[in-house]
C-alpha cells in the first residue's frame, strides 16, 4: 500500500534535484559561451574548447545527478524521468539564453512543457499499473502464507522469462498436482542460480489457496546443488611389472647380442643386466 512517507520528497532529493538544475545552468551557459567565441575568432582557441568542455562535463553530471533523484523512493516515490529530463534541458537552455539572449532558446523550452505533461500522464499510468501489480503480490503472498494447503505435484515445463538478477534467470515452472482428487496445472516464476536450474520431471510441492487452487506457490522437492570441485589428480604408484614385459625381454636381448659381439665385457654385461633386473 502506499504511503506518504514513500511519495514524499525527502531533503536529499531534493538537494540533488537542485544541484543538477544549478549544473545543467551553467552548463548551458559555457557550451553556449564557447560556440560563440569559437564563431566569432573564426577557429577553435584554448578557450572555446575549454568552456564547451567544461560545459558537457557539468551536463553529464547534472544528468547523472536528476536520473539518480529521479529512481529514489521505490516505485511509489518516483518521479517521472521524462519530467525530470525536460527540467535540465530548460535550465541549460535557460543558461545558453543568459549567454546569448537568442529567442529561438525560448521558443524551445516553451516547446518543453507539453513533452513534461505528457511525461507526467504516462508516467502515472506506468506508476498505478506497477503498484496494482505489487499489491496484487503482496495479497497473493500473505493469503498462501496464511491459508495455503501442501500437495505434491511435478514440474511438466520450465520457461525462461526473459529477466535476469545478476547471473541467475527468472523462470516460469509449469505444474501438475493434484486438489481433491482432479488433476490441476498451474503456473509460477522465481529466480534460481545458473547451475542450479530446475528441469521437467522434478518433484516439488505446490502451496494453493482451497478457494482458488489458481493462486499457488512452488517447492522444490529436492537438494540445491553446488557447483562441483575441480578435479584433482592422483599418483597411481609404477605401472605393474606385467606392461614392462615386453621392453624388459628386448633389452635383455640387445645386451646379450652386444655381449656375444664382445662389444660389453663380462663385467659390463652383468651390472647392466642388473640394473635392468632390479
Amino acid at each position: 500500500m502506499e504511503t506518504s512517507a514513500t511519495r514524499r520528497l525527502d531533503l536529499g532529493r531534493l538537494a540533488g534535484l537542485a544541484c543538477a538544475a544549478i549544473l545543467s545552468l551553467a552548463a548551458g551557459r559555457l557550451l553556449v559561451d564557447g560556440i560563440t567565441l569559437q564563431n566569432r575568432a573564426g577557429e577553435e582557441s584554448a578557450a572555446s574548447a575549454l568552456r564547451i568542455f567544461g560545459g558537457l562535463l557539468l551536463a553529464i553530471t547534472a544528468v547523472s545527478w536528476a536520473g539518480a533523484a529521479a529512481y529514489r523512493g521505490g516505485t511509489a516515490g518516483r518521479l517521472p524521468l521524462g519530467l525530470v529530463m525536460c527540467v535540465c534541458t530548460g535550465f541549460g537552455l535557460l543558461g545558453g539564453y543568459w549567454a546569448n539572449r537568442s529567442g529561438l532558446l525560448l521558443i524551445v523550452i516553451a516547446a518543453l512543457f507539453p513533452v513534461a505533461v505528457l511525461s507526467v500522464v504516462l508516467h502515472g499510468r506506468w506508476r498505478s499499473r506497477q503498484l496494482d501489480l505489487e499489491r496484487r503480490a503482496e495479497e497473493r503472498a500473505t493469503a498462501l502464507a496464511a491459508r495455503g494447503r501442501p500437495t505434491p505435484g511435478v514440474i511438466i515445463g520450465v520457461e525462461q522469462t526473459g529477466r535476469m538478477h545478476g547471473d541467475d534467470p527468472e523462470l516460469r515452472l509449469n505444474v501438475r498436482f493434484t486438489v481433491d482428487g482432479r488433476e490441476r496445472s498451474g503456473t509460477a516464476s522465481r529466480f534460481y542460480p545458473g547451475y542450479d536450474l530446475p528441469r521437467t520431471g522434478d518433484p516439488v510441492t505446490v502451496f494453493y489457496l482451497p478457494e482458488d487452487p489458481s493462486i499457488l506457490d512452488i517447492q522444490e522437492n529436492r537438494q540445491p546443488q553446488t557447483p562441483a570441485p575441480p578435479a584433482q589428480a592422483t599418483y597411481r604408484g609404477p605401472e605393474p611389472a606385467a606392461y614392462r614385459e615386453p621392453e624388459l625381454a628386448a633389452e635383455l636381448e640387445r645386451l646379450a647380442r652386444l655381449h656375444r659381439d664382445g662389444s660389453l665385457t663380462d663385467a659390463e654385461f652383468s651390472a647392466a643386466k642388473g640394473r635392468l633386473l632390479s
